[in-house]
């Protein structure tokens, strides 16, 4: 029972800390500048071939939101075919988005995966608001001036504001943080029990004073 568990847990845990906890200047690309591989998109693609077996063969009706991501995912490919041809870069937004949505579907869904879903969330976002505590610290926004010195990001400038650092923690852009940051209260509000879940609210609220946002 505890190994089935740990597999159930395993895919949460790469995809959160794939596309929340690894900054995603850290990425690889493919055909030149075209395919372009975050963090995030390398575990969704990693997962999404045995997360569509794993949905094929669960007892699981289709509902309207199946087909409309599955056209809007034809749709961002074949708009793109008649200006030039398969466009890789719309390729990956593909793999983002329908490949996140499907791995939502087989890991995601129920009351326990979401208590699963909760337990491994509150980490990430602990992990990821005390990061962010050392950009004001330092004056430096501290992960990413790192991954700056691994692979270079011509698009990393520190941004501040009343003079002082915002923090962006692991993430990509300020607003992006923030607006994880009030994401976060809203999964606690409604997921956290009653005892906590103001705690964990408040302390989401101060992920997003760090920021400034």
């Amino acid at each position: 029972e505890n190994v089935s568990v740990k597999s159930r847990a395993f895919p949460i845990w790469l995809l959160l800390t794939g596309i929340l906890l690894i900054p995603a200047s850290l990425n690889i690309h493919l055909s030149g500048d075209g395919v372009k591989f975050t963090p995030g998109r390398a575990a969704i693609a990693l997962l999404l071939l045995p997360g569509l077996l794993t949905l094929s063969r669960a007892p699981r009706r289709v509902v309207a939101s199946d087909v409309f991501v599955f056209l809007t995912a034809v749709w961002m490919i074949g708009s793109r075919i008649p200006e030039d041809g398969l466009n890789p870069s719309a390729v990956a937004s593909v793999i983002e988005l329908f490949g996140g949505y499907v791995l939502g579907r087989v890991y995601f869904y129920g009351p326990h995966a979401l208590k699963r879903f909760l337990r491994i969330f509150k980490i990430i976002t602990f992990l990821i608001i005390s990061i962010a505590v050392l950009d004001p610290i330092f004056g430096e926004n501290v992960v990413q001036a790192t991954a700056n010195m691994i692979m270079t990001n011509p698009f990393y400038v520190p941004q501040y504001r009343l003079g002082i650092v915002r923090a962006v923690s692991t993430l990509e852009m300020y607003e992006q943080y923030g607006t994880f940051c009030v994401a976060s209260a809203s999964i606690f509000l409604f997921l956290e029990n009653k005892a906590t879940r103001y705690r964990w609210a408040m302390f989401c609220f101060f992920g997003c004073v760090l920021a400034l946002s």
